[in-house]
């Protein structure tokens, strides 16, 4: 099985992992509805579109399509996108507190963090975090870079 994003009812579902989004209805099918079995029984993917779609008329076809794209630019679908966009944005720029916790057992006992920042204005609402980086000594104590906040113009 994998995850896949099901825009029709703006959720991520469980489908097979044979299964493929046809790009004229934008629903996840059989792979076997992508093409046929050829004499030696054996799957030759022909197309992108799903059966059901390769057998409308090209006047249904068309429709089914224009539907599907201006669907794509409703409110709900822009919201539902921007909020996956946005579970993958936190997933990228984070550590797991696992990781970090082995990560900072490994600095030498006394040692300080920090996160830089450089620019001006924000691109984001979060800060990039990673592993910690020896970034200066003060007096003897290492300073190290657990981030960046990066905020060009």
């Amino acid at each position: 099985m994998k995850s896949v994003i099901d825009f029709w009812n703006l959720k991520v579902i469980e489908v097979p992992d044979d299964y493929k989004l046809c790009t004229v209805c934008g629903h996840y099918k059989h792979k076997h509805s992508y093409g046929k079995i050829n004499e030696e029984k054996k799957f030759i993917p022909t197309r992108t579109n799903c059966e059901d779609c390769y057998n409308l008329s090209t006047e249904k076809f068309n429709k089914v399509k224009e539907n599907k794209k201006e669907y794509f630019k409703s409110k709900p679908v822009k919201d539902f996108i921007k909020k996956i966009e946005r579970k993958q944005t936190l997933l990228e720029e984070s550590i797991s507190v696992e990781e970090m916790i082995k990560e900072l057992k490994k600095l030498p006992k006394g040692s300080r963090l920090v996160m830089t920042q450089d620019g001006y204005y924000a691109e984001g609402d979060l800060a990039y975090i990673h592993k910690p980086e020896k970034f200066t000594e003060v007096d003897g104590t290492t300073i190290f870079n657990i981030g960046n906040s990066s905020q060009n113009y």
